[in-house]
């Protein structure tokens, strides 16, 4: 029942990582480019703690590794902790430039340098985490996978506790899962016994998508 917990600031990375470990068999949740499971992601933005909590026992009851990848959990860390029966933490770093730059425009330097605090501020969060928990916790940066995709991968399995995957394979989805990315197109996904499961969870719990998102 060991939960894989990819995060880090949004637009940093993580949808990466969380490639990463679909590609090497931790199931996601849901299909690329972004990895997030809906469930959880409509429990976790609608603070609806009891749900996520029910969302995860179901999870765990049918898949003996898993992974959950969202920007906003490094706010909940401790939280988290207590709800995963056997949680593993991987935080993502980017260089918080390109992140920013991604939001705004640099020349706008009052704006600019507001992101580059909420980066800064999401940092110290995971680093403040992993300095007083004793759960496994791997630092990641993106910067550094992106130029040795095979060394970041294999690192990434480790941690995770698979076995050694096919890098060929892996790099093969990963350009494909980037391609998607850039695009905005969404791959496929079969939807399983377990998804109803959750499902109707959310519906019982009055939980939903926001906006216009579709699990």
């Amino acid at each position: 029942m060991t939960g894989i917990i990819i995060t880090g600031v949004a637009r940093g990375g993580t949808s990466l990582i969380a490639g990463v470990c679909d590609s090497i068999g931790v199931p996601m949740g849901k299909g690329g480019p972004r990895f997030e499971n809906p469930y959880l992601q409509w429990a976790v933005l609608a603070e609806r703690w009891d749900v996520v909590a029910l969302l995860i026992k179901s999870i765990e009851e049918e898949q003996p590794i898993w992974g959950w990848k969202l920007p906003v959990l490094h706010r909940s860390l401790p939280r988290v902790a207590e709800m995963v029966a056997d949680p593993r933490f991987i935080f993502v770093l980017k260089d918080s430039v390109s992140v920013a730059r991604r939001r705004c425009d640099p020349a706008n330097a009052r704006q600019f340098a507001k992101w580059i605090e909420r980066g800064a501020r999401a940092q110290r969060m995971m680093a403040a985490f992993a300095a007083a928990t004793d759960l496994p916790t791997l630092f990641v940066s993106y910067d550094e996978l992106v130029r040795d995709m095979e060394r970041g991968i294999d690192s990434i399995a480790r941690f995770c506790g698979v076995a050694a995957p096919d890098m060929g394979a892996v790099i093969d989805q990963l350009n494909e899962n980037h391609l998607a990315y850039l695009g905005a197109t969404y791959q496929p996904r079969v939807r399983t016994a377990l998804d109803g499961r959750l499902s109707r969870i959310c519906v019982e719990a009055g939980v939903s998508a926001p906006g216009n998102a579709t699990p």
